[in-house]
């Protein structure tokens, strides 16, 4: 559950003032001779950007712009199509907003406890300073629940330095400072290598603890037909939708 991602779909030659919008996280697609389709979201949206690159969407007859979506409200994020699958369905529990997922890449959190050394449990990160995402947000989710199964309550245990999901650079940098004793970092990175290098701990992955969609592609309905060809053009490169 990362960030959502949003974006606009239209048939080539539809009117703007039709053009229908389809949330997933960092992507903005426009149409060639087929379809266009705009998203935007997190980080999780590299791989779409490796595959526009490689033109897999161009032989489908869009083309993908980034966009980075995870400030939108549930409102504007619903209008696209999302691509962090984590805050779609925390929004279809939460709010009952009706997402349909087309198709889904992951079905584990990716996403690693990383610490300076030192600290090699989660329970030891009991009064240590935690770079996490807001509460509401897909990671912001799963480092609670992880951190109340280790026993620590987030909210009095921890001393949590909330940012936005994605610039895990930053988080290097304050570990490396000492300005902060762990970061809850996503698979933009190579966790494993990163904590081998600089001689830090990776206490938890959080695909170990439980299994949820996190990365893939949903629409809600009620603003985005899910057979629209302009989706379907979409995710088609992604694989074939879930049903």
């Amino acid at each position: 559950m990362s960030c959502a991602h949003g974006a606009i779909a239209s048939r080539s030659g539809q009117r703007p003032d039709r053009i229908r919008h389809i949330v997933t996280p960092k992507e903005d697609v426009h149409a060639h001779d087929r379809s266009s389709l705009r998203r935007a979201g997190p980080a999780r949206g590299t791989g779409h950007l490796h595959r526009d690159q490689h033109d897999f969407y161009a032989d489908e007859g869009v083309h993908v712009a980034l966009r980075d979506g995870c400030t939108w409200d549930a409102e504007r994020l619903r209008r696209g199509a999302a691509i962090g699958l984590g805050r779609t369905l925390l929004s279809r529990l939460g709010d009952g907003i009706p997402w349909v997922a087309l198709n889904v890449n992951t079905a584990r959190p990716l996403f690693w406890f990383l610490a300076r050394s030192g600290l090699t449990s989660l329970a030891d990160l009991a009064d240590q300073r935690l770079a996490v995402t807001p509460p509401h947000t897909g990671p912001g989710v799963f480092t609670r629940i992880i951190l109340r199964q280790a026993g620590l309550d987030p909210d009095r245990d921890v001393q949590s330095i909330v940012r936005w999901p994605g610039d895990h650079s930053m988080d290097l940098r304050r570990l490396h400072n000492g300005s902060i004793d762990a970061a809850v970092v996503g698979d933009t990175m190579a966790p494993e290598a990163i904590a081998a290098e600089h001689g830090w701990q990776l206490l938890a992955f959080v695909g170990d603890h439980f299994q949820i969609p996190t990365v893939g592609v949903a629409v809600d309905p009620t603003y985005t037909d899910p057979e629209d060809p302009a989706v379907q053009a979409e995710y088609e490169p992604t694989g074939a939708p879930c049903r």
